[in-house]
């Protein structure tokens, strides 16, 4: 929105309280539907075409189903919650979560989202799939030590 002439958003823009009246209109390069609401399609399309999001280097290895997640805590411990997001091989969204874990420590939160990551691909019906994770210390407790030491592969 145009508030007061600048351009800004609307529910993060203070409007000071001395003023008696503020003029909010809708953005002057946008073609207005109604009202307020404008037509987003041309900023939709400009964000698509310059691609403002992560790129894999090179794709999974698996042509199945890849597990992201994550924990996150606010202090260790404090609040915990934890999330997960399935993509196909291309790097499409399926399905994802979020919980609230409660108060914990940042590692039972990343367990929280890989627990509940390797459910929900389970509950949809896959069944060969890559789970990354940015925890070290959570990859290291779940892989088995002759793997930690460079002997063999996981297979699970």
């Amino acid at each position: 929105m145009n508030i007061d002439g600048c351009n800004g958003l609307v529910c993060l823009t203070k409007i000071e309280s001395k003023s008696s009246a503020s003029m909010i209109t809708p953005l002057p390069h946008m073609f207005v539907i109604k009202d307020l609401v404008v037509d987003m399609t041309n900023f939709y399309n400009q964000y698509k075409s310059i691609e403002p999001w992560l790129k894999r280097k090179n794709s999974p290895e698996t042509k199945g189903k890849e597990v992201l997640q994550n924990g996150a805590s606010l202090g260790n411990p404090g609040a915990v919650g934890a999330g997960a997001l399935i993509q196909n091989c291309s790097s499409g969204w399926v399905k994802g979560f979020l919980r609230a874990v409660g108060f914990a420590t940042s590692i039972t939160a990343e367990f929280w989202g890989l627990r509940d990551g390797l459910m929900l691909a389970s509950q949809i019906g896959i069944q060969e799939i890559e789970v990354e994770l940015d925890a070290k210390i959570v990859v290291d407790l779940i892989t088995p030590k002759q793997l930690l030491a460079g002997q063999g592969e996981a297979h699970v």
